[in-house]
């Protein structure tokens, strides 16, 4: 009898080991399958954002708080206007014109829009945003 209980012990010790081995195999594969889970969609946005790439060509004072400026889309996949972002001295502009849409790659777009600030011709500075952008751009308006 002495010797069943010692073969039993090992045999126990061994399935604990075992378990043990298994669980921390599911632990340690789930975590990391989250990680690169995670990491793989942060890279694909970050490089969705370097794809949209546009300029300003022109931005011209059109009365005393209106004004018309020209997009470029210098990227590689459409950008969407919708959520469009257009400032004169860092304050919104409003009154965007269209304010849905794309603008294919390669093409140009022109907007129309209203400052909430009078517009120092040559002084005056716009900057255009797109969300999904990695950078704005920056343009000052002409007479």
């Amino acid at each position: 009898m002495k010797g069943i209980s010692a073969i039993i012990a090992v045999v126990l010790i061994l399935l604990i080991t075992v378990a043990l081995a298994a669980a921390a195999y599911l632990f340690f594969s789930t975590t990391f399958s989250s990680i690169t889970q995670t990491a793989g969609s942060t890279i694909s946005g970050t490089t969705e954002q370097f794809r949209i790439l546009y300029s300003i060509e022109s931005a011209k004072n059109t009365s005393l708080t209106g004004f018309t400026f020209s997009v470029r889309n210098v990227g590689q996949v459409p950008i969407t206007i919708d959520n469009i972002g257009v400032y004169v001295d860092d304050i919104p502009a409003t009154n965007i014109n269209p304010s849905t849409g794309t603008i294919s790659p390669n093409s140009l777009q022109t907007f129309t829009a209203t400052s909430v600030a009078n517009i120092n011709c040559g002084k005056s500075i716009l900057k255009v945003t797109f969300q999904n952008a990695a950078s704005s751009q920056t343009a000052i308006i002409a007479c």
